[in-house]
């Protein structure tokens, strides 16, 4: 059977062929760079379950993952015209990761990414090897979240949404900010997120797609450049019925 078909039967889709033809080149680059290094690579057609193909072991994730939350907030921010990130620091299953992200295209559309993680804990005994990867610029620290699952990404980016609010009795405008802050980190991209959310914060997926309606009215452009009616986030219109 091929490496695709292989694929296709383990995750339900067939990954694109641009990602099938990394297949073997990532294999060979972490048998290269040995246990510290993981290599991954995402299908971001299909953000639920994106993580097609994994060479290594860092983060402790497995092939049928869900795209990291810096990879979604990135989509979200700026979709296919999304920049390549380098030499950024995340903390993942109690270990210091130093990763890198590069977006893989069709044309000009962004169809998946190849992801550079390595364990830097075990590194202190390498100085040598240490100055060698820590040369050149880094960008600065950014969160992210790895999950083995939907589930896992939607409740870790959840808890910070909420910051300690207490779901039980929160308002309706209260819970359009945290669909608001939810909305931004991208997690929405993924399928079965909004029936997550929903769950979490006690009310209906119609309610959450109704949310997510009004974020979307707020963000268009207003002829002549007004703002939207409210205030500056478009948030103070009525709140539509909830649904239980």
């Amino acid at each position: 059977m091929a490496r695709g078909e292989r694929v296709r039967a383990e995750l339900g889709y067939r990954p694109h062929p641009a990602l099938v033809r990394l297949m073997p080149i990532a294999d060979a680059l972490a048998h290269a760079l040995g246990p510290r290094y993981e290599i991954a690579l995402h299908d971001l057609r299909h953000p639920e379950r994106s993580l097609c193909h994994l060479a290594g072991s860092v983060t402790g994730r497995s092939v049928g993952a869900p795209a990291t939350s810096a990879v979604l907030e990135a989509l979200e921010a700026a979709g296919d015209d999304v920049e390549d990130v380098y030499r950024y620091r995340t903390v993942a299953a109690g270990k210091v990761i130093r990763s890198s992200t590069i977006f893989i295209r069709d044309g000009h559309r962004v169809i998946g990414a190849l992801g550079v993680n390595t364990d830097l804990t075990a590194l202190g005994r390498l100085r040598d090897e240490i100055d060698r990867l820590m040369e050149g610029p880094e960008a600065g620290p950014r969160e992210e979240v790895f999950g083995n699952s939907v589930g896992d990404l939607v409740d870790t980016l959840l808890g910070q949404a909420l910051a300690g609010a207490v779901v039980l009795g929160m308002s309706p405008d209260e819970r359009l900010r945290v669909v608001a802050a939810l909305q931004e980190r991208g997690v929405f991209h993924a399928k079965g997120s909004v029936e997550r959310v929903a769950e979490e914060l006690g009310v209906s997926r119609f309610t959450v797609y109704g949310y997510l309606r009004r974020l979307r009215r707020a963000r268009r452009p207003r002829p002549g450049g007004g703002p939207p009616p409210g205030d500056a986030a478009g948030l103070r219109e009525p709140v539509p019925a909830e649904h239980g």
